[in-house]
């Protein structure tokens, strides 16, 4: 539910199927959670430059502030701001 709510059209959620199938051949990366990298991709395009890919193990930052705003604002009620892809 998140991502169809989140992702705005069929070529941002083809990009981040395609970027995030790509981190699958990462053995060294980590994230606890699937909408951190969804934040990520909207941040950061799921975009991680060499040095990080030479670390013997990389974990991803929290990149969930917006998105858990955004629902908690909808949870009460409020309009609140949806993330949206900020650059490609």
């Amino acid at each position: 539910m998140i991502f169809a709510e989140i992702i705005e059209s069929e070529e941002d959620f083809t990009d981040y199927l395609k970027l995030r199938l790509d981190l699958n051949s990462w053995k060294e990366f980590s994230t606890g959670d699937e909408i951190n990298l969804l934040g990520h991709f909207l941040s950061d395009q799921l975009n991680f430059e060499q040095r990080h890919k030479k670390l013997d193990k990389f974990m991803l930052n929290s990149y969930l502030q917006e998105i858990d705003a955004y629902f908690y604002d909808r949870q009460s009620g409020l309009p609140g701001k949806k993330p949206t892809r900020r650059s490609r």
